[in-house]
C-alpha cells in the first residue's frame, strides 16, 4: 500500500488548473504522470513464464465457474479461450466507429453487431450503415461468390409495441418506416417499424439481417455492445450508436451533452466463443426470463442463409491483419473470459446476481493484493461496494475515476442511491474500519470525479428534455465518462458494458471480458485510466473555475464571481485565465478576450 499516495495525488490535483493541459508547463522537461506510474507499470506478481496465470486470475475463475448457470450469456464451452487484445485503444465515437467501419469493410463472411441503443440519424450508424454499403459495393467488385452475412441485433427497450416509445422515435424521429409503408411513419403507435437504410444491397454480396430484443420486463435490456468479424476478432465498447459518443472533448461548451468511452480490440480464438455469445442473444425464443428476438429489417428474411454451426470459418494462412491496429501493439496470448450476464426483470434477487460478470468484478476486488483501478459512470451497487469495503479492510487502495451526478434521476431505484450518496458512504465506512483497525492497515479510498481533456468537470443540469428516446427524462448530462474499465494489482483487466449499478448487476445483458496479463494490463491502464485518473477533481477539494460558487474561498483560483446579476461561479482572477480558460468577462483572462459562445479565453 501506497501510505504517502494520498497526500501527493493531493498536492498534485491542487495544483493542477483546470483549463490548462494535464500537467502545468514547466521549464524543466520533467513529466509528474512519472510519479504515480506504479499505479499502471509496478509488477505485482513477477510471473516467470509469459502466460504463466497468475494467482488473482486463478481466483477470478474460480468465481466465474462457480456462478449459476441460468445468468450465463453463453455456453460454458465457449467462455474461456486464448487471445490477444490490442494496447491500441479508440478513445470517443469518432474514433471508435471509424475503427468499426474499417473492419466491416475487411469482412470476408460475417460481421455480428449487437448495441444497446441504435440512434438511426446518429454519426455512427451513418458511418457503419455507410461500411456495409462499401463492403458490398467491394464484394461486387471482386465478383464475389458468396455473400458476407451482416448481422445486427439492437435492445428494443420494453414489450408492447404501443407503448414502447424508443419504437415510437424510430417512426417519428429518427427515420425508421413501417412495414409496407413508403412513408416516414410519423406519430404511428402500432406496426413492425423498419430502419431505413443509404440504399437497396444486393443479397448476392452482402446479406443484412438486423433483428431487436424484447423482454417482458422494461429493465430487462441487452445492455452489450461489441462487433466481431468473421470469428476471429473485433472490439468490445461501452459506446451506443447515439450521437452524444460522438460529441467531441475538446473546444465544446461546458455543459455538451457528451460521453466519453473506449474501444478494444481482441483477436484470436476469443473471436470464435464471442460469435458464440452473439448466437446466444440472436436466437433468444421467447423464454420467460430472456425475452427474445424479434426480427425487424434487412434486405433478406433472416437465419434463412449462413446458420450458427458453431465451427471457425476456414480461414486462409494469409488472412489479413486487422486493419487499422498496429502489429506492435497486441498484448501476449493469454487466457481471455467471456464475463457478461443474461437479462432478467426481477429487481434484486439474489440467485441473479451469482453471475460470472459479478462474480469476476467481486473476485478482482476482494483478492487483489496491492490496488484497484475503475473507470465506470456508475457506482451505486451496494454488493460491489461492499466488496470496496472488503478490499480496503485488507490493505488494498482504491482508485476510483467516477462521473459526477451521473443518472442522478435513478438513486432511488439504487440501493447504494446516486454516485455522491455511495461515495459518502463509502469514505464512512473507510473512516469506521480507521477507527476499529488504524490507518497503517487500511487501505486509501481515492475518488476523482471525471474531467475531460478539453478541462469540463462532468456533472449534470435538471429542466431540459433530451434527445427523443430518453423523452420520459427530464435532466440533461454532460462531459461524462462512460468507460467501464478495472484493473488489478496491474495484471488482471476487467471491461466492457457493465456499470457498477443495480440496472447492470442485476436486470440487464452485458458483455464483458477479463484477461490475465501485464502487459497488456499496464498499457491499457496508462492509455484508459491514469492520465484521467490524475485529471479528475479529488474528492472534497475546491470548485474548479466555471462551477457554481457563493463565496471566494469555495474556489480553487480564490474568486466567486458572486455578485448579483453575475454568474455565481468560479472566475479567474483578473488577466490570470490562460487560453482555453473559463470565463465570463474579457477581463479575466491575459489575452482580454473571452468567447461568448464558448465561455472560454482566447
Amino acid at each position: 500500500m501506497k501510505d504517502h499516495f494520498i497526500m501527493k495525488l493531493l498536492i498534485l490535483l491542487s495544483s493542477l488548473l483546470v483549463v490548462t493541459p494535464i500537467f502545468a508547463q514547466s521549464d524543466k522537461a520533467i513529466d509528474p504522470i512519472d510519479e504515480y506510474r506504479w499505479m499502471c507499470d509496478e509488477d505485482i506478481y513477477k510471473l516467470k513464464k509469459r502466460g504463466q496465470e497468475s494467482p488473482l486470475f486463478t481466483k477470478v475463475k474460480e468465481a466465474v465457474n462457480n456462478s449459476n448457470e441460468k445468468t450465463h450469456s453463453v455456453n460454458k464451452a465457449y467462455m474461456w479461450s486464448k487471445g490477444r487484445i490490442s494496447t491500441q485503444v479508440f478513445r470517443g465515437g469518432n474514433e471508435i466507429f471509424n475503427q468499426m467501419a474499417r473492419m466491416i469493410e475487411q469482412a470476408e463472411h460475417e460481421v455480428l453487431i449487437q448495441t444497446f441503443i441504435l440512434q438511426i440519424k446518429s454519426p455512427a450508424t451513418k458511418k457503419l450503415f455507410r461500411a456495409i454499403s462499401n463492403l458490398e459495393t467491394k464484394r461486387k467488385r471482386m465478383k464475389a461468390k458468396k455473400p458476407v452475412v451482416v448481422r445486427l441485433i439492437f435492445d428494443i427497450i420494453g414489450t408492447h409495441k404501443s407503448m414502447n416509445f424508443f419504437e415510437l422515435s424510430v417512426a417519428a424521429r429518427e427515420g425508421g418506416r413501417e412495414k409496407k409503408s413508403d412513408s416516414s411513419g410519423y406519430g404511428r403507435e402500432k406496426g413492425d417499424y423498419r430502419l431505413d437504410f443509404p440504399r437497396k444491397l444486393d443479397p448476392r454480396y452482402v446479406r443484412l439481417e438486423i433483428k431487436g430484443h424484447r423482454h417482458k420486463e422494461l429493465r430487462a435490456v441487452t445492455h452489450s455492445k461489441s462487433i466481431t468479424i468473421d470469428r476471429e476478432y473485433g472490439m468490445i465498447t461501452g459506446a451506443n450508436l447515439v450521437g452524444y459518443h460522438s460529441t467531441s472533448e475538446v473546444n465544446t461548451s461546458k455543459k455538451a451533452e457528451l460521453m466519453v468511452d473506449h474501444g478494444f480490440i481482441f483477436s484470436g480464438d476469443i473471436g470464435f466463443n464471442m460469435a458464440a455469445e452473439f448466437y446466444n442473444l440472436w436466437h433468444k425464443t421467447g423464454s420467460k426470463d430472456h425475452g427474445y428476438a424479434d426480427y425487424y429489417s434487412g434486405n433478406v428474411d433472416a437465419d434463412k442463409y449462413a446458420p450458427w454451426d458453431k465451427k471457425p470459418f476456414n480461414t486462409p494462412k494469409s488472412y489479413p491483419a486487422v486493419v487499422g491496429i498496429k502489429a506492435f501493439s497486441w498484448g501476449n496470448l493469454t487466457e481471455i473470459g467471456i464475463v457478461g450476464r443474461d437479462s432478467y426483470g426481477i429487481t434484486r434477487r439474489l440467485s441473479q446476481a451469482n453471475s460470472p460478470q459479478n462474480n469476476a468484478f467481486k473476485a478482482a476486488i476482494e483478492n487483489a493484493k496491492s490496488h484497484v483501478n475503475i473507470n465506470s459512470p456508475n457506482l451505486n451497487s451496494f454488493d460491489l461496494m461492499k466488496s470496496l469495503k472488503k478490499a480496503m479492510a485488507r490493505g488494498v487502495d482504491i482508485n476510483f475515476l467516477l462521473s459526477k451526478n451521473y443518472q442522478d434521476y435513478n438513486g432511488p431505484l439504487q440501493e447504494g442511491g446516486t454516485n455522491e450518496e455511495a461515495v459518502k458512504k463509502l469514505f464512512e465506512w473507510r473512516e469506521e474500519l480507521v477507527r476499529k483497525h488504524g490507518a497503517e492497515k487500511i487501505g486509501q479510498f481515492n475518488l476523482v470525479w471525471f474531467i475531460t481533456r478539453g478541462g469540463n468537470i462532468s456533472g449534470k443540469q435538471s429542466g431540459e428534455r433530451v434527445q427523443s428516446w430518453r423523452m420520459i427524462l427530464n435532466e440533461k448530462f454532460y462531459n461524462h465518462n462512460h468507460t467501464k474499465f478495472l484493473s488489478a494489482d496491474n495484471q488482471v483487466v476487467i471491461m466492457g458494458s457493465a456499470n457498477f449499478d443495480e440496472q447492470s448487476w442485476y436486470n440487464s445483458r452485458e458483455l464483458n471480458i477479463v484477461l490475465d496479463d501485464h502487459k497488456t494490463a499496464k498499457k491499457l491502464c496508462q492509455k484508459v485510466f491514469l492520465t484521467d485518473f490524475l485529471r479528475g477533481q479529488g474528492w472534497g477539494l475546491k470548485l474548479w473555475t466555471g462551477e457554481k460558487c457563493w463565496k471566494n474561498n469555495q474556489c480553487r483560483s480564490g474568486l466567486c464571481n458572486n455578485r448579483i446579476g453575475r454568474s455565481w461561479k468560479c472566475v479567474h482572477r483578473n488577466g490570470s485565465g490562460l487560453s482555453g480558460a473559463y470565463c465570463d468577462n474579457k477581463i479575466q483572462c491575459k489575452s482580454n478576450t473571452c468567447n461568448k459562445n464558448t465561455n472560454k479565453c482566447n
